[in-house]
């Protein structure tokens, strides 16, 4: 019985994400609604965080890039449409990649163009959610339904991490919009 409770409650924290410096997650069926992203500090590193989040359409274009400052237990819902694409953008689903690294004291803004440059070194402590709508085939047909989805953590390779922030850079990406 413990066994069978243990493997229940992994599964329940599984599911609610795994608190790393690098995490993926999609979107889909933004052409008829919008995708909130839901981020979290868990208070790993007892100190604020910056969490980072850059989008992707499906030809691996960086749309769009942006930050928030999380205090420790904290967390911020971003809306696609307003906070991570650009707009009218006319696609139907993106890829979104969020990095966390080290907020600086003295700011209380984080630079996406920058991790793993001088203070703002990539850290953990990062959670990360998406809500969109997902389709699905029924027995009555075709639904579209709110999914959320925890986003996975992944390997955050040198060259990544220096891929994704020189395109940010080059997009001058700043504060998210409702994170200002």
């Amino acid at each position: 019985m413990r066994l069978l409770l243990v493997a229940a409650l992994s599964t329940i924290a599984f599911a609610q994400g795994i608190d790393t410096s690098f995490q993926v997650s999609y979107a889909t069926n933004l052409n008829s609604s919008d995708a909130v992203v839901t981020v979290s500090n868990s208070g790993a590193s007892a100190a604020n965080i910056c969490v980072n989040v850059y989008t992707f359409g499906p030809d691996s274009t960086l749309l769009a890039c942006c930050s928030c400052v999380l205090k420790p237990n904290a967390s911020h819902a971003l809306s696609a449409k307003v906070d991570l694409l650009p707009r009218g953008f006319p696609g139907s689903s993106m890829v979104v990649k969020a990095i966390s690294s080290a907020a600086a004291v003295a700011s209380p803004f984080c630079n996406p163009g920058t991790v793993g440059t001088g203070a703002n070194v990539v850290t953990a402590g990062m959670l990360a959610w998406n809500t969109s709508l997902e389709s699905a085939t029924t027995t009555s047909g075709p639904v579209v339904a709110p999914s959320r989805i925890p986003f996975i953590p992944a390997t955050l390779s040198p060259a990544e991490l220096t891929s994704v922030t020189s395109r940010c850079a080059a997009l001058a990406g700043g504060a998210c919009s409702s994170c200002r």
